[in-house]
């Protein structure tokens, strides 16, 4: 499955939760089929503001940087022949899952220490996000009036 897809349909139950799904008739039987549809398309837009909000080479590099610290041999910098670069360079192929996760998961507004810290912490996987938004959504502004 494509990763837009992967991600728009664990946003989408993120917010309705799992639906039962007529095979033949292609309706979801436990919500108005055109409402799912609504939430679907809503988590759609809101992964392509994510997407736009990336700094993707940032992403490239730190996702690099834990590869090749936890996955791959390295010289230190200091026993690093001239010319044969740093442990701090790209490289963007070749970087596993995990990497990209953990890099797009870093708070950190500096260069990460991967040796000292593999793995960012996951703590709000199990977090009810979607009831969160929706009781503050009374409070929405209209987006015509941000930056004023």
């Amino acid at each position: 499955m494509p990763n837009q897809l992967r991600a728009v349909q664990a946003l989408t139950e993120s917010v309705v939760g799992p639906q039962i799904w007529d095979g033949r008739l292609g309706e979801c039987q436990t919500m108005p089929t055109d409402k799912y549809y609504a939430v679907e398309e809503a988590m759609e837009a809101v992964l392509e503001r994510v997407a736009a909000a990336i700094d993707w080479p940032r992403l490239l590099a730190e996702a690099s940087w834990r590869h090749s610290t936890l996955h791959e041999r390295t010289l230190d910098d200091e026993e690093r022949p001239a010319g044969q670069g740093t442990p701090w360079e790209c490289h963007a192929t070749g970087v596993c899952g995990a990497c990209l996760r953990h890099a797009l998961l870093t708070p950190e507004t500096g260069a990460h220490n991967w040796a000292k810290t593999p793995d960012v912490p996951v703590t709000r996987i199990d977090a009810d996000w979607a009831g969160t938004v929706a009781e503050s959504l009374r409070y929405r502004r209209d987006l015509s009036q941000v930056n004023r």
